[in-house]
C-alpha cells in the first residue's frame, strides 16, 4: 500500500468510526434518569403525568423518621423538566410511602399518590397532579371524610371508608361510599355518594343513605378501588 493509499485508508476509517459514535452530550441524556445523582431515590413509574401523551419517569425519595419524615415526588418529563413537590410523611411504617399511579381526575395525564399520615386503621394520602407547569394537589371529593388536601381510606372493624371512578360515554365519575359499625354491633350503615368530573372539578350529582346487613359486604368498598392503585397499604 502506498503513500496515497495509507492516507485515503486513513480517511475512510475516523469515517466509519465517527459515524457510529455517540455523542457525549447524547450518552449523557440517555443514562440520566429521575434520580440520577439524588441519594436514596427510587424511580417508581414510567407513566404519562403531563398529559402530552409521553411517559415521563417518577421518583420518590423518603427522609426523617417513620414518625416525622417526608416523601418528596421527583418526574422528569419526556421533554426533560424536572418537576419536584414534597410532604410531611407521618407515622408511616414501611415503605417509601408511593402508592401509585392512576387516571383520577377528568384531565389527561396520569395521578401520582403517596402516602400523608397513617394512623390506628386509617390512612391519608396526598393525590398529585399537574397543573400549569408544576406539581400541585388534587383536592378530594367534598364528602370525603377528612380535609380537602388529603384523600381518606380505611378497612377496619368498625369503619370503612372507599372510592372507586368508572367512565360512561367519555364522563368520568367518582364515588365515595362510607360504612360505619352500628351501635347494636350488627350491621353497618353509611353513604354513597357520586360526582361527576366537570371543568376542573368533582361535582356532586347524588348522595343516598346506605345499610350493610353482613360485615363481608362493609368490608368490601373500602380503601381504593382505581386502576393503578393498591387497596390499602
Amino acid at each position: 500500500m502506498n503513500v496515497i493509499d495509507r492516507a485515503r485508508f486513513g480517511v475512510l476509517t475516523a469515517v466509519a468510526v465517527a459515524s457510529i459514535a455517540v455523542p457525549a452530550g447524547q450518552a449523557t441524556a440517555a443514562a440520566r434518569n429521575v434520580c440520577t445523582g439524588v441519594a436514596g431515590c427510587k424511580v417508581v413509574a414510567k407513566v404519562d403525568v403531563n398529559g402530552d401523551g409521553k411517559s415521563d419517569q417518577v421518583g420518590v425519595v423518603r427522609s426523617g423518621t417513620a414518625e416525622d419524615g417526608k416523601i418528596t415526588v421527583r418526574v422528569l418529563t419526556a421533554g426533560g423538566r424536572l418537576l419536584k413537590t414534597s410532604n410531611a410523611l407521618t407515622f408511616w411504617g414501611g415503605g417509601n410511602g408511593w402508592f401509585g399511579a392512576a387516571a383520577i381526575d377528568g384531565r389527561r395525564g396520569a395521578e401520582l399518590v403517596v402516602g400523608s399520615t397513617a394512623g390506628a386503621h386509617t390512612e391519608f394520602f396526598r393525590v398529585i397532579t399537574y397543573r400549569s407547569g408544576k406539581l400541585v394537589t388534587l383536592k378530594a371529593p367534598a364528602r370525603l371524610p377528612g380535609s380537602a388536601s388529603r384523600w381518606t381510606m380505611d378497612c377496619a372493624y368498625s369503619s370503612n371508608i372507599g372510592v372507586s371512578r368508572s367512565v360512561r360515554k367519555g364522563v368520568r365519575y367518582l364515588t365515595v361510599r362510607t360504612a360505619v359499625r352500628n351501635d347494636s354491633g350488627v350491621g353497618h350503615h353509611g353513604r354513597t355518594t357520586v360526582y361527576r368530573w366537570k371543568s376542573s372539578r368533582w361535582v356532586q350529582l347524588s348522595t343516598k343513605a346506605v345499610r350493610y346487613r353482613s360485615d363481608q359486604s362493609a368490608f368490601k368498598i373500602c380503601g381504593w378501588h382505581i386502576k393503578g392503585l393498591r387497596r390499602y397499604a
